[in-house]
This record gives structure tokens, C-alpha cells and sequence, in this order.
């Protein structure tokens, strides 16, 4: 089924150098504050039905659930230099359009119906799932770019008909790289998202936890960090018996360099954020928070924010579990509701922020993380 993307007044981008603000990775950068500080153009003169509105459609085909992204003065081979938008859908298509015009630039589509390649249909493995996502799974999460390379990294989830398994079917996750100007596959083009931990959580088999395709939840937006593409999991709906999951993947390489599970030794702590990626600091560490979940402060993080190592196997640097967390996972009040956001080194101490489905806001202080916040005693 086709879609319309509508295109608003591209004023968003321009900053008041009159340069365009590019937006290569979820809500602007990697404070993932949503904010843009230098806009100056924006004001309630110009912001009104005559002057700010949609300029043209784009026909796409599925619903998109990333954030689209948008890079300025990209030098296209036999093209030019165009401003581009980049759009994944839920059925598997992945659009470069120029920004400013009704121009598609390039294509991915990766169904592949004679081989039984289709994107993840939802009720096929969850028959009661109440419609969180309305049809079928394909590219949902925010992609990432790398402008240095000029590569942009996307996940997709497919059905896929498998002779190994007596054509039972099988829906693999897979990183995707490809170059942004072209759409063409780069560093072998997919890496499957797999792997395994110790412990003994819920579905594992001789104390060895493995990564299942036909649960886990791929919301959470990607991100780059000390050299490595980030991959969070969460679950569709806490359906069926489901662990939160974490990757690292070389951006170069493609080859896998971390895996972490929130809850080895026990079940769920998944990842949500609402489809925001995890805030990276400025020594690229990664800040996220973990939802309902059993807590040991060593290998279970439930209820708990979490400051990690991308490149030593996300190594819990700090972290902070609120003190009510067995009030909140009895209730399914999970933190990292809205992800988190994190502010750059000023004259104060850097923070993170993040919500709760208990709707108020928490704060900590980093590097210290605090592992406290007031009237919150440290979980011990």
C-alpha cells in the first residue's frame, strides 16, 4: 500500500549562518535532546498558512516509524550536489530523496517475494497483540549515518522461508550498510544480528542465554559510538518470554564486538526509549535506561540507568537503579519511557534525563551518575 510523505518548509535545517543543520542520527545528535539552538529563522511572522506549509509529496510505499534524516551538500557521483532525506519504511524500502524537489534519488527495496523474503508480519507470531504497530515490521528503527564515510546503517526484519528448517519460517534481524549518495551495499553490505551470554535467565539452555529472532523489539534508534554501530532490543507488547538486548557491531568491519543482556540471569529489561537512540557522551560512552525487569546490580539492571563502554563489551561504568523498583515493575511502570538525554560538559557537571510511565522526571549527575536522586536512597 503506497504512502504520502508530506514535506514541510525545509526553514527547520537553517541556521543562522544561513547553513543547513544536518540531522544524522536520532532527535538532531547525540545529547538526543531534539533540540536545534541555533535556529533563528523560525518566528511567529513566518511561521503561518501563507508562508510555512507542505511543498510537495513523496510516494512511498509503507508506514514509516524511523525519524527520517536529512544531510546537506551531499556530492552525488554523476548527480551533483543535492540535500538529501532519507526515509525507511515498514515494508522493507529504504528512499534517498533530494530535499528540495520532488526527486527521488535512490531506492532499496529488500522484499524479495520469489524467494519468500517479506517483511515480519506481527500477528503471525503474536495472534492476540492489541496493534501497537499496524502492519507488518520492517525498517523501524532510526538509522544512523556517518558522514566521514558516507555510509548510512539501518536494520531491517524479514520473513524468510528456510530449506535448513524444513521451510519453517525464520525472521531474521540484520545491520545494513550502504552508501548513502548511491544506496549501494558497503563493508560486505549485512551483518546478522545474533550471538549468545552466559546465565541462566528465562530460555536459556545449560546456563547459555541465546539471542531469538521471533521475539525481541527493534524500537530503539541506532547509534555510533567509539567506532561502533549501537543495536538495542526491546519486546512486542512484554508478549511471550522476551530479555532486553544489547549490540555492538565495527563500522567498519561489520563484525560483531559486544553483546550485553540486561537480565541473563533473569527475564525481560528490555529497551524502549521510545524509539530515541541512547544518549553517547563526550567520551563515547552510551547512557540508556532499562525497563521492568529483575535487579542484582550484576548481571540483572531492571529498573536502572546505565552508563556503558561500547568498546569493552558494554562494561557498566556507573549506573543508577531507582529505589522503588519492585513497586514499579508490579505496576509495569518502566523507566526510559522517552529514552534519555544528555547535556554537553559546561560549567556544571554534565546530566542525564529521562522519564518514567510514572510520568515525573528523573535526573542524574554524571560521571557519577549519583546512583541516587532525592528522597531515592542507593539501592544496595
Amino acid at each position: 500500500m503506497a504512502r504520502q510523505l508530506l514535506l514541510a518548509l525545509l526553514f527547520c535545517f537553517t541556521a543562522s549562518h544561513g547553513g543547513p543543520i544536518d540531522v544524522w542520527t536520532s532527535y538532531y545528535d547525540n545529547t538526543r535532546t531534539g533540540a536545534n539552538l541555533n535556529e533563528t529563522t523560525l518566528n511567529v511572522a513566518n511561521v503561518n498558512r501563507n508562508t510555512f506549509g507542505k511543498l510537495w509529496t513523496y510516494p512511498i510505499e509503507g508506514n514509516v516509524y524511523a525519524q527520517c534524516l536529512y544531510l546537506s551538500n551531499v556530492d552525488i557521483p554523476g548527480v551533483g550536489v543535492r540535500n538529501m532525506l532519507f526515509v525507511g519504511t515498514m515494508q522493507l524500502v529504504m528512499y534517498a530523496f533530494n530535499a528540495d524537489a520532488n526527486e527521488l534519488i535512490w531506492q532499496r527495496d529488500y522484499r524479495d517475494p520469489a524467494n519468500g523474503i517479506s517483511p515480519f508480519p506481527i500477528r503471525e507470531q503474536f495472534p492476540f497483540y492489541s496493534g501497537n504497530i499496524v502492519g507488518p515490521v520492517g525498517i523501524e528503527s532510526t538509522p544512523v549515518i556517518d558522514r566521514a564515510s558516507n555510509t548510512l546503517y539501518f536494520i531491517t526484519q524479514t520473513k524468510e522461508n528456510n530449506t535448513a528448517t524444513g521451510w519453517k519460517p525464520i525472521y531474521p534481524f540484520r545491520l545494513r550498510a550502504v552508501d548513502l549518495r548511491t544506496g549501494q551495499d558497503k563493508f560486505g553490505g549485512m551483518a546478522l544480528i545474533n550471538g549468545s551470554v552466559n546465565g541462566t535467565g528465562l530460555g536459556s539452555v545449560n546456563k547459555v542465554l541465546t539471542f531469538s529472532n521471533r521475539y525481541p523489539n527493534q524500537r530503539i534508534g541506532l547509534a555510533l559510538a567509539k567506532g561502533n554501530v549501537i543495536i538495542g532490543f526491546g519486546s512486542h507488547e512484554d508478549m511471550n518470554s522476551f530479555h532486553g538486548w544489547l549490540f555492538a557491531y565495527d563500522m567498519q568491519t561489520l563484525w560483531q564486538t559486544g553483546i550485553m543482556c540486561p537480565s541473563a540471569d533473569a527475564q525481560a529489561g528490555g529497551i524502549w526509549h521510545s524509539g530515541r537512540a541512547p544518549a553517547v557522551d563526550e567520551d563515547g560512552n552510551i547512557h540508556l535506561a532499562i525497563g521492568n525487569g529483575d535487579w542484582n546490580g550484576r548481571t540483572n539492571w531492571g529498573m536502572s540507568y546505565l552508563k556503558l563502554d561500547p568498546a569493552d563489551n558494554f562494561r557498566v561504568l556507573d549506573y543508577h537503579t531507582v529505589w522503588n523498583y519492585a513497586a514499579l515493575n508490579e505496576k509495569d511502570l518502566d523507566l526510559g519511557a522517552s529514552g534519555e538525554c544528555h547535556s554537553k560538559r559546561t560549567r556544571v557537571a554534565p546530566r542525564t534525563w529521562s522519564t518514567s510511565k510514572e510520568t515525573y522526571r528523573k535526573a542524574e549527575q554524571q560521571p557519577a551518575l549519583s546512583k541516587a536522586l532525592p528522597l531515592s536512597p542507593r539501592l544496595l
